[in-house]
């Protein structure tokens, strides 16, 4: 609490009566503020010395980028990118694609939290389930997803330029992203050398297909479900997998359902350092 300006006795004194005036607005005024903790900007300096422009002012600090952006994709809905921090190098990328009815933020919230500030996360909207708002997305068919993801892809690059590192990325999908991403990335499997598919595209490999991947590129797949059914398939999709030349694995959370969130999550956490391996591109920046 500020001190009170104590009350002068009356005078009849007219320069004791100006002090008193004088005190009285002192002690109405607010007081003034300290200085500003950083120091103030450096004036610039005279172009009369040109020698000594810039020899001691430090470089202007760059924003450190929010965690997730908007990013406008032509001819389709904004994507939603984790973007992260801190990095000294150029950095991979992860695509992650949503199941119907979801988001492409709750996607991209989750797989941040697993690849954290190793790489991007790029998160393609979809088509909108109808005309509100609050309803989620879904992809049309496994063509309208491929065209999607490689035009994000696209303005990803766009966008963050050098920040990228070349080389292939790393394709997740959740239900129907995975079962339409399973359809799609065999198509490009230079591309999308390495999968994780969950709760979805565990159904779609035979051995002809996992060889034209692995003969076009495709390294690993990993296969995560959380429902018995899923697992029951997934382990004969296995079977093909490996036969074809696929390094592949499957993840059955027993219990963890139809979802990636839960126990189903912990288990991509613990099961993401087998996906990257053998990759520097992600290692820790």
């Amino acid at each position: 609490m500020s001190a009170r300006c104590p009350h002068p006795k009356p005078l009849a004194s007219r320069v004791i009566g100006t002090l008193y005036l004088l005190s009285t607005l002192s002690c109405s005024l607010p007081p003034r503020s300290e200085p500003p903790s950083l120091p103030l900007q450096p004036e610039t300096p005279s172009t009369s010395n040109p020698a000594t422009l810039g020899a001691h002012d430090p470089p202007d600090p760059v924003a450190p980028d929010p965690p997730f952006v908007s990013l406008s994709v032509t001819g389709y809905g904004n994507a939603i990118v984790s973007v992260p921090s801190g990095a000294r190098r150029a950095l991979p990328v992860l695509v992650a694609a949503h199941g119907a009815g979801d988001r492409p933020t709750w996607q991209c919230e989750v797989w941040r939290e697993i690849v954290q500030d190793r790489g991007f996360v790029l998160c393609p909207q979809g088509t909108r389930m109808g005309w509100g708002q609050n309803l989620g997305f879904f992809f049309r068919h496994h063509h309208a997803l491929e065209k999607e993801v490689l035009a994000a892809l696209e303005a990803l690059h766009e966008r963050f330029g050098d920040r990228i590192a070349p080389g292939p990325v790393v394709y997740a999908g959740y239900s129907q992203g995975g079962t339409m991403g399973a359809l799609m990335v065999v198509k490009h499997p230079h591309l999308f050398q390495r999968l994780v598919l969950v709760e979805g595209g565990e159904g779609e490999w035979d051995v002809p297909t996992a060889t034209r991947f692995r003969q076009g590129g495709g390294q690993r797949v990993l296969l995560v479900c959380g429902r018995h059914l899923c697992a029951e398939r997934a382990r004969k999709s296995l079977g093909w997998l490996l036969k074809g030349g696929v390094d592949a694995r499957l993840e059955h959370v027993a219990g963890g359902g139809h979802s990636y969130g839960g126990s189903v999550a912990e288990r991509l956490l613990a099961s993401f350092a087998w996906i990257v391996e053998g990759d520097p591109r992600w290692l820790p920046p």
